[in-house]
Parts: C-alpha cells; sequence; structure tokens
C-alpha cells in the first residue's frame, strides 16, 4: 500500500559537509560516521559530485512530520 508523508520544514540554511555533527549521522541510521562518509563518497562518485574530503556546502533541511497537511 501506497502512503503519503506530508513534512513541514522547520529551517533551511547552508553549511559546509564536514561541519554535520555525528549526532545527525547516527541518527540517519549511520554506526559510525566513517560509514556515513563512506556512503557520502560512494553516492558522490556515482552522480560525479563532490566527495567529502571537497567540502562542499550542502542545504541543511530540518522538518517534522505532520498527520495531515496544513
Amino acid at each position: 500500500a501506497l502512503h503519503r508523508v506530508h513534512l513541514a520544514v522547520t529551517a533551511v540554511s547552508r553549511r559546509p559537509l564536514a561541519s554535520k555533527p555525528h549526532d545527525e549521522m547516527r541518527a540517519e541510521g549511520f554506526v559510525s560516521p566513517a560509514y556515513w562518509v563512506d556512503a557520502w563518497d560512494r553516492a558522490a562518485k556515482s552522480f560525479k559530485r563532490a566527495s567529502w574530503s571537497d567540502n562542499p556546502e550542502v542545504l541543511h533541511i530540518e522538518f517534522t512530520l505532520q498527520r495531515r497537511p496544513a
């Protein structure tokens, strides 16, 4: 069955990729920052994007899950 997910964006900012806190990496399901960096680099290589060591500026988007759309 398909379900829609409704999100409310609460904040948007730009920041260097390497400034991502380790607790955010863990909250995304990675057991260590090294696994997160490895996943980033594999995806970056696939899409020909900047690697972790390039430290690109990225968008940081915070949101909350909504039971129903506003």
